[in-house]
């Protein structure tokens, strides 16, 4: 009997390990009764976090349990709702723990009044009300409107993004205040913003060329020193050189000081692109045939920044070949270019040669 009990010891000991376990773990399923337009919001609950885990007992089920009220009425505060009534009941079924929450949100906060408040040298601008009521028109909390946190957050940004846009790019937040009165179920609603001075452009500074002449970049610009800072300008200006073969990467920006706003330098960084470049297509056209094309470009003849362009397509019934040099912009705005082409077709045993050469501005 001794030796048998020895034998049996360490099959006892791991029956007993598993049934101590068995008794720790715990699993549980999660019901909310709410309004589908919350469900996403409440996702964000603990409950739903530690869910999947495989190593949670009912003691720590419980504490979830507990805590999840006070978590659903702070996630549903930023939607506006500060009277939310929660039913909440732990029950067990089919091995599982049942956590469910019954929730009435209740009505919301509303929007009493909103104030915004200009500083800085936009405050003693003629017209600083009109900029005013631009920034409000960028506010979506109008008085009478429910109160959402996001609402708020993102008017903030929109109104303050208005002034770093256009003539105010050193403009800061200076104080948010969203007050909630849960008695009156109101939100008194302020904004202080200090527009920082009146920036201006100033002379273009270029960085990164190698090869290509300054005035590959200059030209394009059509931003004149003096006139107010907008991003929509320099953001022209990019496109503008972007949209040239000269460059691989192209930013244009400004780093204006506080203490020296007034033209501004406007800085352009760029990476030149490869100067030539070769492709190579095929293809097929049921009225002329199988088709090879070849095409060549170079960007910056004799380090002039010209455009010379040349290609080919050779068909079975068609043969075209065009060369063509071009100027960068010119000072008056003008491209200037010089070409000449060569067509061959033979279609319908009809054999012809066209031939083209011109000068274009």
């Amino acid at each position: 009997m001794l030796i048998l009990l020895r034998r049996l010891h360490p099959i006892l000991v791991l029956l007993v390990a598993c049934c101590l376990n068995l008794a720790q773990a715990a699993s549980y399923t999660v019901q909310i009764n709410v309004d589908e337009a919350y469900q996403p919001l409440l996702s964000h609950l603990d409950l739903y976090k530690w869910q999947d885990s495989g190593d949670i007992n009912i003691d720590q089920i419980q504490r979830l349990f507990r805590a999840a009220p006070a978590q659903i009425r702070s996630l549903l505060a930023t939607e506006g709702f500060l009277e939310v009534q929660i039913l909440a009941t732990l029950d067990e079924k089919d091995g599982l723990a049942v956590l469910r929450y019954d929730i009435d949100p209740g009505p919301p906060v509303l929007v009493e009044s909103l104030r915004l408040e200009l500083s800085g040298p936009l405050s003693e601008h003629p017209d600083v009300e009109q900029w005013r009521e631009k920034m409000l028109a960028q506010i979506s909390l109008k008085p009478e409107s429910r109160f959402r946190q996001d609402d708020w957050d993102a008017s903030k940004k929109q109104s303050l993004a208005l002034l770093l846009a256009d003539s105010y790019p050193l403009a800061s937040l200076v104080m948010s205040e969203a007050l909630l009165d849960a008695d009156s179920r109101t939100a008194r609603l302020q904004l202080q913003v200090d527009s920082g001075p009146l920036v201006t452009l100033g002379p273009i500074q270029v960085e990164g060329l190698q090869r290509l002449p300054e005035r590959v970049v200059t030209r394009l610009t059509r931003i004149e020193p003096g006139v107010p800072y907008r991003r929509s300008s320099l953001l022209d200006f990019q496109s503008a050189l972007q949209g040239t073969p000269y460059f691989s990467s192209v930013i244009v920006d400004v780093d204006p000081a506080p203490d020296q706003p007034l033209l501004t330098p406007v800085l352009v960084k760029v990476k030149e692109a490869q100067r030539q470049r070769v492709g190579f297509g095929v293809g097929y056209n049921t009225n002329t045939g199988a088709r090879v094309e070849v095409n060549y470009q170079h960007a910056n003849v004799a380090d002039q920044g010209w455009i010379f362009n040349a290609n080919t397509s050779l068909e079975t019934r068609r043969q075209f070949a065009e060369a063509k040099l071009a100027t960068p912009l010119t000072a008056k705005g003008y491209v200037e270019s010089v070409f000449a082409n060569n067509e061959s077709t033979q279609v319908q045993n009809v054999d012809s040669q066209i031939y083209k050469i011109g000068v274009g501005r």
